[in-house]
């Protein structure tokens, strides 16, 4: 289900991103500038979820692979 939401996620983000791209270029901005828009904000997602996604990631695998209370041991 979560590899399902990502995809979508991913997909939709893709077609909007392909949309932009092609109304910059029908406008006449020269790729290099497009390029200059775009790798900045993504720069800035990636340095936004890493450290976002490592301490979910670290939670969920903690709470994940802790003992059930009253477990044998």
């Amino acid at each position: 289900m979560a590899f399902a939401l990502i995809f979508n996620a991913m997909s939709m983000n893709i077609a909007e991103r392909t949309r932009e791209v092609a109304t910059l270029l029908a406008g006449g901005t020269d790729r290099r500038s497009i390029s200059r828009y775009i790798a900045p904000e993504n720069l800035l997602v990636v340095a936004m979820g890493i450290p976002i996604g490592l301490v979910v990631g670290y939670y969920a695998a903690r709470s994940t692979m802790a003992r059930p209370r009253g477990a044998l041991r």
